[in-house]
């Protein structure tokens, strides 16, 4: 898979070469053209010219936001906010709304700034226009993240896809198939769906950490230490500190709902 990238480097050389060109580089092919076609290659370079400035301009503005971010970092949010537009995409089409869901997560739960705003809606318009299937991206997932970070991706993904306080059954349809090609379990699908099922009962305690409510303190101690290994906010610290809260907030959950079975 081909992320996306900032680097202006490309960008510089062709706006070189323009310049150099200008300046009598190709003074003596263009004294060979006949003079119909002198103003073509003018209006040609300066269409190249104003589209190499442009993407300077961009690349600057989004890189800016993105330094000091690990390669996991950038990784790991380029391939979450394409599967997020295949979830979009499961009904068929792209609605407004979803795009703006999914930029506010990034605003409001993420507290991602105008600059890295600016890097989610890139991605965004490139997945719309180019969408590598969600087995290629799936398949990014597995190479470059351990199970602990499938864990948060899932999690991340039902978080935006109930933001309207519903998942339809074509959303459904593709977390099933995250689930299944990242070697998910029922276990731990459960854990993570337990914050959408809640019924303000004992009962979402014992959902919290994946168990049925005829669990026995014995179950109960076995789920929650493997809970918290899996979920540990550490295990993510390398995507960066506001992907860390999210993973802290699973974890205090399933803390919570360890201290309240326990005997």
């Amino acid at each position: 898979m081909q992320y996306r990238n900032y680097n202006n480097s490309s960008n510089y050389f062709w706006l070189g070469l323009i310049i150099f060109s200008l300046f009598g580089g190709f003074k003596t092919v263009l004294l060979l053209i006949p003079i119909v076609f002198v103003f073509l290659p003018v209006l040609l370079i300066g269409f190249v010219f104003i589209q190499i400035i442009r993407a300077i301009a961009k690349n600057s503005s989004i890189n800016s936001g993105l330094q000091g971010a690990s390669v996991d970092r950038t990784k790991f949010v380029e391939l979450f906010t394409r599967l997020l537009i295949h979830l979009a995409k499961a009904d068929g089409k792209v609605d407004q709304s979803e795009i703006t869901a999914i930029k506010s997560f990034f605003h409001v739960q993420l507290r991602f700034g105008q600059a890295q705003l600016k890097w989610i809606d890139d991605i965004i318009i490139a997945a719309q226009n180019h969408s590598y299937s969600i087995d290629e991206l799936l398949k990014e997932c597995k190479e470059n993240f351990d199970h602990s970070t499938h864990l948060l991706l899932l999690e991340l993904l039902y978080h935006v896809a109930n933001a309207d306080g519903h998942i339809s059954s074509s959303e459904v349809k593709v977390i099933e198939k995250i689930i299944k090609t990242l070697g998910i379990s029922d276990f731990e699908h459960k854990q993570v769906k337990s914050k959408y099922n809640m019924s303000n009962s004992d009962e979402d305690y014992y959902l919290i950490l994946g168990l049925e409510k005829s669990a026995s303190q014995d179950e109960i101690r076995k789920a929650y230490k493997a809970a918290a290994k899996k979920f540990h906010p550490d295990t993510v610290q390398h995507l960066g500190e506001d992907f860390k809260s999210v993973a802290e907030e699973k974890f205090k959950g399933i803390t919570k709902a360890y201290n309240y079975l326990k005997k």
